[in-house]
């Protein structure tokens, strides 16, 4: 697993833009691979390097970096490379989507519970203190604070032995 800078870098630009494989035989010869991410591969004599699309995304490359020098893929091969680079592509996007519904889920747990915390009162002041409290708590703030028109200020500050302390 690694990076690609896309600055700079035509192969992967290619590989973006055009949403195809890109075969490179020859690489230590050829200049755009020396000038690029792609320059620890030069001593492979071929490079290829698939999109890896979902949703008509690139998502990242699959390289590869054949090393026998007479070794040609053939239609079918790439074909292969082909169905495995979009079943990955499928992979990793669920993996994605997972991930931000998991997050959106726990997200919309945490405003849930702090709104049933603050509905738990019908005194304003009470209701605005346990708001503070409860968002400082949740962001990880350690200073929280609402401000009401004039001077009057509700706030609540985190304490060094991690308890709060209210300053109104």
């Amino acid at each position: 697993l690694g990076t690609h800078p896309i600055q700079d870098n035509r192969i992967l630009q290619q590989v973006i833009e055009e949403h195809k494989t890109v075969v490179i035989h020859h690489a230590g010869d050829n200049a755009q691979v020396q000038a690029s991410y792609y320059q620890h591969y030069q001593d492979a004599p071929t490079l290829i390097i698939a999109p890896l699309i979902a949703r008509n995304q690139v998502l990242g490359t699959l390289d590869l970096a054949l090393i026998d020098p007479t070794r040609r893929l053939d239609d079918e091969e790439m074909n292969l490379l082909e169905q495995i680079s979009a079943q990955l592509s499928t992979a990793l996007d669920s993996t994605r989507l997972f991930s931000q519904t998991a997050s959106r889920a726990e997200r919309e747990r945490l405003v849930a519970e702090i709104t049933t915390k603050v509905r738990a009162s019908n005194d304003p002041g009470t209701i605005i203190e346990t708001a503070v409290r409860e968002l400082r708590k949740a962001l990880n703030a350690k200073h929280a604070q609402i401000v009401f028109d004039g001077d009057e200020q509700v706030s609540q500050n985190e304490q060094p032995n991690g308890h709060s302390q209210n300053g109104d």
